[in-house]
């Protein structure tokens, strides 16, 4: 009989964590990707139909695009920059192993909601954009998952990617007939001309 009673009251716990009002969103500042270019990156060069691929950032060429049109949106050109990208991977795996210990420890009473947590840590991937954060939906949710120290954590992961995306360059139009005056593995300084695109009869 004792024991009927004590799992019906724990059933009975688990149906009230679940439908209780849900708490304010602690979730953290998401920043949408967007295409990291200057405006200044295209410079027209007049009655000469073409214009000038202008570097962003000062670096060394690590990739650029080989084929001769790029479309909006599509890579460019990309520039190395091994010591912050070492960083970052340093700042997601000691988050990782923070998440994987609070999905370790997560309570009882958050099991509904267990999966949720396990989805975003196998999303979380070292070597890609960080996935958006978990909404805060019950407030043993939040006392669990929304520590400050954690969710710090996790907007500093997300400003720091927004900041390396400025060596990830992306075409802010439609390019056709590139030519490169610079190749991978050359130095470049911001403001310099490294290309050109044509601009006469741009059909797609």
């Amino acid at each position: 009989m004792m024991k009927r009673i004590a799992i019906s009251t724990l059933f009975l716990g688990l149906i009230v964590a679940c439908q209780q009002e849900p708490t304010k969103p602690r979730t953290p500042e998401i920043r949408n990707p967007e295409p990291v270019v200057e405006e200044n990156e295209h410079q027209p060069e007049p009655n000469e139909g073409y214009a000038n691929i202008v570097a962003s950032q000062s670096g060394r060429l690590e990739w650029v695009a080989t084929q001769s049109t790029v479309k909006k949106g599509h890579s460019l050109y990309r520039i190395k920059n091994a010591a912050a990208f070492k960083d970052l991977y340093r700042f997601k795996m000691t988050f990782k192993k923070r998440l994987d210990s609070l999905i370790t420890t997560c309570p009882d009473a958050l099991n509904p909601i267990r999966g949720k947590w396990e989805n975003f840590y196998a999303d979380f991937r070292l070597d890609s954009l960080t996935p958006i954060f978990p909404q805060l939906q019950f407030k043993e949710e939040a006392d669990h998952f929304g520590k400050d120290e954690f969710v710090n954590d996790y907007n500093q992961i997300v400003i720091y990617e927004r900041g390396m995306k400025k060596y990830f360059i992306q075409a802010s139009t439609n390019l056709q007939d590139i030519e490169w005056f610079k190749k991978s593995g050359e130095r470049i300084e911001k403001g310099e001309v490294i290309g050109q695109y044509s601009i006469r009869n741009l059909e797609f």
